[in-house]
């Protein structure tokens, strides 16, 4: 049950206190015992880079089968296959970012200084017949420190539609073009609008390539009308996404973030645009326009405290325990079920709230979420009082504390569920959604923390009989509602 901190004096009921970190603080009571009353604090902290769920997730390349000729000779895996390496949730703040395609020379030495200034290595796959072209360009990337991949020949989309035999061709091609223009055959791949086959991959590990690049975030030209837009799509993305820039090039709809694709898919000829900016600025030329978007991107990546790697140092952070909790947790498909079997009969979790009592008790909430020093100085506070509290975490910020988290609970305090990144008015949320989000944090928590949650706490959250459903069904029986709330600026 919610931890009390029993008060000596005068008579004022027992309430249930949520601190809710970086965003709110909550004083709660006990069901049919106390007042609740909340916090919000306003830390910086976990919260203002919150993980989405796959379905949130900015421009998540879609994966259909391979057709036509492609899947007809279907190559098996070769023990040499390249190896698909793509965004993932790591415990770090940071970011990797590509680019895709190739522009003039003035334009591609503009984003190299735009990278410069902002202390960014990227890496660049160009097409082959272009980089034979212009091979300044590619020597000039690979001096100041970035890397050059393979893009074939002229950047050819959806190499899985092809027969196996010009597949191989093209890559290998490719591959010896780049290799004679900048002295080393490239490592890295990127397909255009590709799903990797084991065919593809088999064949990208004859031509040497170790890496097939699957990156989990796009944008372009048009992406953004100002900095206020990219900046706010710097504050969605995935700490461990994959972002790829795409130069002189429209999006595709698979390319496109997932609540902004068609509802029918276009003609392969047909490439809609990016929508994340909504309408394209029509100021500029395109690469004047592309300028704009990487410095405005770069702006606020830095601005949102992101770091910036290469791909294999991306893959390196994505072999972490959390990683791999992250993974299971985002790769489950039970909650998508269960999710899809409420209705109106479903049974709902029951809410505690605040009510007053003879008894001069608190209970302690602590709600959202901040950087490790700051939750340390939090529960140093508490033990110097001898306080314990139940704090509800985003837990996808939270599972990167395990040690942390493991702690809290050797100390007496308990971990509630507040959803995966704490989103907030879940109520507005599709109830099969919400039971996603709540299930994922119930297994990630009870996976890192040592124990299941017992409450659910709703950011900013009205409990409609929709979303106690949907607490219900993830399996958590009690919802919280504080009665009263305090953060930073309270006092």
């Amino acid at each position: 049950m919610i931890q009390e901190a029993t008060l000596r004096g005068k008579r004022l009921g027992a309430w249930m206190l949520s601190i809710c970190l970086l965003s709110s603080i909550t004083f709660s009571p006990m069901p049919s015992r106390a007042e609740t009353l909340e916090v919000k604090s306003g830390v910086a902290g976990m919260q203002d880079a919150a993980l989405p769920t796959p379905a949130a997730t900015l421009g998540t390349t879609a994966a259909p089968s391979p057709t036509g000729a492609a899947a007809q000779t279907a190559r098996p895996l070769s023990a040499n296959a390249a190896k698909i390496l793509s965004g993932a949730p790591i415990a770090d703040k940071k970011i990797s970012i590509i680019f895709e395609g190739s522009g003039t020379a003035a334009a591609m030495d503009a984003i190299v200084k735009a990278l410069d200034a902002h202390g960014v290595k990227s890496t660049f796959f160009l097409p082959a017949i272009a980089t034979a072209e212009q091979p300044d360009i590619a020597r000039g990337l690979v001096a100041a420190g970035h890397t050059v991949g393979n893009y074939l020949l002229s950047g050819e989309k959806r190499l899985q539609e092809m027969p196996e035999e010009k597949q191989r061709n093209l890559i290998i091609r490719s591959q010896e073009v780049m290799a004679q223009t900048i002295g080393t055959a490239p490592d890295m791949f990127r397909g255009n609008v590709t799903v990797y086959t084991d065919g593809i991959l088999s064949n990208l590990g004859d031509a040497g390539i170790r890496y097939a690049l699957s990156p989990s975030a796009f944008v372009n030209h048009s992406s953004f009308r100002d900095p206020s837009q990219a900046a706010a799509f710097a504050a969605k993305l995935t700490w461990g996404t994959l972002l790829s820039v795409k130069v002189n090039q429209y999006l595709e709809a698979d390319e496109l973030p997932v609540n902004e694709r068609p509802t029918e898919k276009p003609s392969p000829e047909v490439t809609p645009g990016p929508k994340i900016g909504r309408e394209a600025s029509s100021q500029g030329t395109v690469e004047e326009r592309m300028l704009n978007v990487v410095n405005w991107l770069l702006d606020g990546l830095v601005m949102e405290g992101f770091t910036f790697v290469q791909p294999a140092e991306l893959l390196a952070l994505q072999g972490t325990e959390y990683a791999q909790a992250m993974g299971e947790a985002l790769s489950e498909r039970e909650s998508a079920k269960i999710g899809n079997g409420l209705n109106g009969q479903s049974p709902q979790a029951s809410v505690i709230t605040g009510v007053p009592v003879a008894e001069r008790a608190v209970s302690l909430v602590v709600e959202g979420s901040a950087d490790p020093e700051t939750l340390s100085r939090v529960l140093e506070v508490l033990s110097r009082h001898g306080v314990t509290a139940t704090f509800f975490l985003p837990a996808a910020q939270a599972a990167a504390r395990t040690g942390m988290l493991k702690g809290m609970r050797e100390q007496g305090h308990g971990i509630g569920n507040y959803m995966l990144e704490g989103e907030k008015y879940p109520e507005n949320m599709d109830g099969a959604a919400a039971v996603t989000s709540i299930y994922r944090a119930q297994k990630l928590l009870a996976k890192v923390s040592g124990g299941t949650p017992v409450y659910f706490k709703g950011n900013t959250a009205t409990y409609t009989p929709e979303l106690l459903r949907a607490v219900k069904a993830a399996g958590l029986e009690w919802a919280v509602r504080p009665s009263a709330y305090v953060n930073h600026t309270s006092f």
